[in-house]
């Protein structure tokens, strides 16, 4: 019960609920902090914050002690994180990695390895989203083109 408590009165940005053992429920009450408990006893396990420094870049090695801190008590790593100057959306297990920057750039990253994901013309993003297991990407633009990627292939548009 101890979640339901505590989050009663928050508006939450994101709530997700992720495999683990036990079950965790992740709640977000802001885009850069997120609540983990236990999905059916409620007890709350950590905060994680995920604001981070202008000098993070991918493939630094403080880029990746910070990736490795988006992961809940249980090890499940959370499906989307914003980190307030790119949107990070990691696989399940955690070898891939799609990042939404915020100049509207798409970059994936297999184990260690990052591509710039082209796509037709350049509006800006209205929706990026990952398939956690395949590796499927799916960008909607705000010109109604959904972009699809098999990992780093372009399929179209």
């Amino acid at each position: 019960m101890g979640w339901r408590i505590d989050l009663s009165d928050v508006a939450l940005w994101a709530v997700y609920l992720l495999p683990g053992n036990p079950d965790q429920l992740v709640a977000w009450p802001s885009h850069t902090t997120a609540r983990c408990y236990a999905q059916h006893s409620g007890a709350h396990y950590t905060d994680l914050n995920v604001i981070y420094g202008d000098g993070f870049r991918p493939g630094n090695d403080d880029w990746r002690a910070f990736l490795q801190t988006l992961r809940t008590p249980g090890g499940a790593y959370l499906p989307v994180v914003d980190t307030g100057n790119v949107v990070i959306h990691p696989s399940t297990d955690g070898r891939l990695r799609v990042y939404q920057t915020r100049d509207d750039r798409l970059f994936l990253e297999l184990d260690g390895q990052e591509m710039l994901l082209p796509r037709d013309g350049s509006p800006s993003l209205a929706v990026v989203a990952l398939d956690r297991e395949l590796g499927s990407v799916c960008a909607l633009g705000t010109d109604g083109l959904l972009h699809i990627y098999q990992q780093h292939v372009y399929i179209g548009a």
